[in-house]
């Protein structure tokens, strides 16, 4: 997980950084403030003047050359400097990728909904950071004990990343599949590490599990809880969650292995259910999270307040700090502040999925990037291809 997240920020830095200071665009009307307090701080930035359309220039590219299909949304604050689809949602239909498009979101894209859950249900008196997690799962599993409800949040749990094991089957399950019967598999391995002691390797893997405490905690089913809580109140009418199979919606996008071929049939069980939206939808998430529309100023403040430092002293290459916070991933690029929301990478071992992409935030520069991908190709996360386009 962690190779593929340090393979994301390479791109998200390099493109990002290389539209901050690029006229304005489309305003988009959020009723928050425009970035998180105590984020920003100033930094000396160089980029092209045309970094936008260089930047259009090479998704086109990849598209021509059938390396990408997706949509691309990059704002700074309320100001939408690029939004737009490349490529086909769905071949058969001649449906084109575009900002309203549905994309799947995988595995992390749970864990964001499921923390904000859990942090929302601690904000109500109804559960404690610092309470075991068996104190909200029936039949526990005895190797679970010891973690708390913070090192679940935090990705230190050392629960065992079982969607990287050959070994678990968590597929047809069918209509009989619950998030609690998938718990219940997972716990049956032993933990990976001591709770507390280590980070990240199975950080999406623990979204099922925060989402089961959902439920149980609230008394209300996921999806229920979601919508009651998270997308009616901000008005996200085209992002949902489905635990089988995905909904008959016209603007889902299809996933592709190839160019025009499409995936084959898969049962997403194992994921704990799966998170869709648009690039449109997220971004008005991302923002309502990040600056106290969800959650209350404590809470919000988990999110962005490091929880294990991992690196140092483990840093690839550029990279002088990294850490895990509640849900999300801080990381330091060459003395620039990312903060990674979302990112998930397709390809042979990306997961029962081809989707991927990734949801970023510079707070040096208030800028948001968004990529979402429904073509299974590693190529275009090869930041040495967008890092000229941006500074030359």
């Amino acid at each position: 997980m962690l190779r593929i997240l340090h393979r994301v920020v390479q791109v998200v830095t390099a493109l990002v950084l290389g539209l901050a200071l690029v006229p304005v665009g489309q305003v988009v009307p959020i009723t928050h403030a425009a970035h998180p307090s105590g984020l920003v701080h100033p930094i000396a930035l160089t980029v092209l003047p045309d970094a936008v359309s260089r930047v259009d220039s090479y998704f086109a590219t990849q598209e021509r050359a059938h390396n990408f299909s997706g949509t691309v949304l990059v704002a700074r604050g309320n100001t939408v400097l690029l939004s737009k689809g490349y490529g086909m949602a769905d071949w058969s239909r001649h449906i084109h990728n575009s900002s309203s498009t549905q994309f799947v979101l995988p595995l992390m894209g749970l864990l964001q909904f499921a923390t904000a859950g859990i942090l929302q249900l601690e904000d109500a008196g109804k559960v404690r950071e610092g309470d075991r997690i068996c104190a909200y799962i029936p039949q526990c599993p005895a190797a679970w004990a010891p973690i708390t409800v913070h090192e679940l949040l935090v990705s230190t749990s050392g629960i065992h990343d079982y969607n990287n094991d050959s070994s678990f089957d968590g597929s047809g399950q069918g209509q009989s599949f619950t998030l609690a019967r998938l718990v219940s598999q997972i716990g049956a391995f032993p933990l990976d590490y001591k709770p507390g002691t280590n980070c990240c390797s199975n950080s999406d893997q623990n979204a099922p599990i925060e989402a089961y405490m959902v439920e149980r905690i609230s008394g209300e089913p996921f999806g229920t809880y979601l919508q009651r809580h998270f997308l009616a109140p901000l008005g996200l009418t085209h992002t949902g969650y489905f635990l089988h199979h995905p909904p008959a919606l016209p603007q889902l996008a299809v996933g592709y292995q190839s160019w025009q071929s499409p995936e084959s049939a898969n049962d997403l069980s194992s994921w704990g259910g799966v998170i869709y939206s648009t690039p449109t939808d997220f971004y008005h998430w991302e923002h309502a999270l990040l600056t106290g529309r969800v959650l209350s100023t404590a809470s919000t403040a988990k999110l962005l307040t490091p929880a294990f430092t991992y690196c140092p002293p483990q840093c690839p290459a550029s990279f002088t700090h990294q850490a895990s916070t509640a849900g999300q991933v801080l990381y330091s690029w060459r003395g620039v502040r990312i903060v990674l929301l979302w990112a998930y990478g397709a390809g042979p071992n990306g997961g029962p999925s081809v989707f991927a992409g990734f949801v970023a935030y510079y707070p040096a520069t208030n800028i948001t990037a968004m990529v979402f991908d429904n073509l299974q190709n590693y190529a275009w996360f090869q930041s040495a291809r967008i890092a000229p386009l941006i500074f030359g």
